[in-house]
């Protein structure tokens, strides 16, 4: 898999978060510290705990994108907010980039 720029905007692209909402994949998207904090303060975050948070604006029916630090490094995915679980995300991101 080609290494995708961590400075784009993670949602666009081939590779990005809606790309890969779209396509039902469940990948991550790594991101930079700016882009985490700038989603972390654009509007009230709809749930947070721990490493993660969930942007406040929904993306669609009931699903909202995720942010994640994890080892300094920051991650973003589109996915239910039924399910929110920060631990899962921390293992989804670990196993798929080899942390």
């Amino acid at each position: 898999m080609p290494t995708r720029d961590i400075n784009q905007w993670p949602y666009n692209g081939n590779d990005g978060m809606t790309a890969n909402f779209k396509a039902n994949n469940g990948l991550w998207v790594e991101t930079t510290e700016k882009t985490f904090y700038d989603q972390l303060g654009c509007v009230p975050p709809k749930a947070m705990k721990g490493n993660a948070f969930a942007v406040g604006e929904c993306y669609s029916g009931n699903s909202y994108a995720m942010f994640v630090e994890v080892d300094e490094r920051f991650f973003g995915k589109i996915c239910g907010i039924l399910t929110f679980n920060p631990a899962k995300y921390t293992e989804e991101i670990k196993n798929q980039f080899g942390m």
